[in-house]
Parts: C-alpha cells; structure tokens; sequence
C-alpha cells in the first residue's frame, strides 16, 4: 500500500512536469507571422445598378451636313442621338447621349463628316440662248397659207435635207422665238401661228430644265414638249409631242413635227451657251 501511494505521486509529478514544459515552449517560442483572420463575409450591394450611370450628354450644332445624314452615320456608336429640328428641317442641332469613354470618337467622327461638299462637276452657271423655229410644210407651193412666210436663208440646209425624207413640196417659216435664259431653269410659252388659216391657233414650249455638260459640246432641254392648238372642221384641234432634247451647240436640228389638218408643223431649234 505504501509503494502503491508513492507510484502514484510520481505519476502526477510527471503529468505536471510535462505540461509545465509545453506551456513554457510556448511562451517562449520566437515571435512571427500569426496566421490570418478568416476574411468576414461582404454582402453584395442591393438594389439595380444604372447602366448608364457614366454616360454623358453633348449638343452639336452642324455646319454642312444635315441632321438626319448625320444621325445616320453616328448609328454605329452606343448612343443615343437626337435631332430636335428633323421634322420641320429649321434647326441644324443634334443632341448625343452616350458613354463618355467614347464621346471623344463621336466628335471626331462629327469634325470629319460635317463639311463642305465638293464643288459641283457641272460647268457653273451660264447663259443658253435657244432659238425655236417653226416650219409650216405643205402638199404643194400654191397651198401655203402665208405669202410672206418666206423661208431665211440660214434654214435652207433643214429645208434641203427635210425635202429628201418628206414629199412635202412647200414649207414656209410660221414664227420664231429665241429664249435666253439661265441653265437648269424651266420654260412655258405659248405663241400665236401667222401662217395657218386660223387667227387662233397657237403653239406651246415646254421644258422642265436644261443642262450643259462640262465640255459645253451640247445643250439638253430635259422634258421636253411641243403643241399646237387649231380650229379645224368647227372644232378645236390639239397636236404635238414630247421627248428629251440634245442639241450640238450652236447647231440647227429637227426635233420632230405633227401633223395639223392637211398641212404638217416642223419643230427647229438651235441652241448655245452665250457666256
């Protein structure tokens, strides 16, 4: 019994030693680095986020373009693009919304295309001066109408070749009209016809606008037409035609006729650009 209680306190002795040496071990280890606080939990913010939070408004007012041009070509950005005066035409203003890391690509886009057009290829405005000459053309010489409607020297040539297509035998001069007037602008006239046995009849000129090319080789009267209006058989009579106009410069041509009761009506016009 006795030895039994000295095992015992020995082993309690030695129990105490023991952890005496590791709590000491410890607290005397060589100071480092601790090992990191486990992070703490960050929820995400609530609520939508804005995706337009930085983007940023600019108003451009155009020099050249116009607003629905220019409208068109800034469609390939990310924005949103305004113009106030569309609708009526009276304001050259955009408006563009858009993010603003990419505003600067948008204004130079804006500098590059709002300018000036190229000059026109076009010759710049002239003066043209068109002379109409009308020919009466009849079955024989004894049946022209109008004795004094004598033929100019200076229409013998059309006179020559139009007696080689045609078995008209008489022609007579009926009027003429020379027009002077800018190019691309339009004309509408009506003129009395002397030579025809109707103190009424008339005939009409009509063309919507004219064009000289660069080279001023031809004078164009783009839709054109040509009528008369007579009296015959105790009623009123329309004739004429339409067609578009090349005419060399300074040359004479035939542009067509129509046929009035027993008697035809030649179209001649000559036509040059005088400045």
């Amino acid at each position: 019994m006795k030895y039994t209680n000295l095992i015992l306190r020995l082993a309690v002795l030695v129990s105490l030693f023991v952890t005496t040496s590791r709590v000491f071990a410890q607290n005397t280890a060589p100071a480092g680095p601790r090992p990191a606080a486990a992070p703490s939990f960050v929820p995400p913010p609530s609520g939508p986020q804005d995706p337009q939070a930085d983007w940023v408004t600019k108003i451009f007012e155009l020099k050249f373009a116009m607003p629905s041009d220019m409208r068109s070509i800034l469609m390939i950005f990310r924005a949103e693009i305004q113009a106030p005066g569309l609708s009526t035409g009276k304001s050259r203003l955009i408006s563009v919304r858009a993010p603003k890391e990419i505003m600067p690509a948008i204004e130079d886009t804006i500098t590059r295309f709002d300018v000036a057009p190229p000059p026109s290829a076009n010759v710049p405005l002239k003066n043209i001066e068109v002379s109409v000459q009308v020919l009466g053309a009849y079955d024989s010489v004894d049946s022209a109408a109008c004795k004094t409607c004598v033929i100019p020297q200076s229409l013998q040539p059309v006179i020559t070749q139009l007696q080689k297509n045609f078995l008209y035998k008489g022609y007579q001069l009926l009027d003429t009209q020379v027009y002077r007037q800018r190019v691309g602008v339009s004309l509408s006239a009506n003129n009395s016809l002397p030579g025809i046995n109707d103190p009424t009849a008339t005939y009409s000129i009509y063309w919507r606008d004219t064009y000289v090319p660069t080279d001023m080789a031809t004078v164009h009267l783009r839709g054109f037409k040509f009528g008369t209006s007579v009296y015959l058989a105790g009623s009123s009579a329309h004739f004429g035609f339409e067609t578009e106009v090349d005419i060399p410069t300074d040359q004479q041509v035939v542009i067509g006729k129509t046929t009035v009761g027993s008697m035809a009506v030649i179209l001649v016009i000559r036509a040059k650009v005088v400045d």
